[in-house]
């Protein structure tokens, strides 16, 4: 699922919780998902270089943080970015341990066609 439809999703039912469409969890995905972006964009993003492209996905935010329309930390995303061309997939997980923190990758790996996983160390 690319992460427009999930953020679409996501404020779907955000809307019909009661919440705003802006909803934090779809705030904080959106967050999140600059934040990597600009990690790809400084090529400071592990197994990544800036004139690498592919299809960002991000893993389903849990139902819980999207029903309580309240911002709960530690908030983590983990994002899936399959690289035009290549037959493996790169997989960052994001985290923002306040609300008031950035947020900081908290690990980076590489799964291969044959299921071999490659971990990036992390700053």
């Amino acid at each position: 699922m690319s992460v427009l439809r999930h953020l679409i999703l996501l404020g779907a039912v955000g809307l019909l919780c009661g919440c705003v469409s802006s909803s934090p969890a779809v705030k904080e995905t959106v967050e999140a998902g600059d934040f990597l972006f600009a990690l790809h964009q400084q090529g400071r993003l592990p197994g990544d270089t800036r004139d690498m492209h592919g299809k960002l996905t991000s893993e389903v935010v849990p139902l819980s943080e999207v029903v309580s329309c309240q911002e709960v930390f530690p908030i983590s995303r983990t994002f899936h970015v399959a690289i035009k061309g290549e037959s493996f997939t790169n997989n960052y997980t994001v985290v923002k341990l306040s609300k008031d923190s950035s947020w900081q990758l908290k690990r980076a790996w590489r799964i291969d066609p044959d299921g071999h996983i490659t971990e990036w160390p992390v700053k």
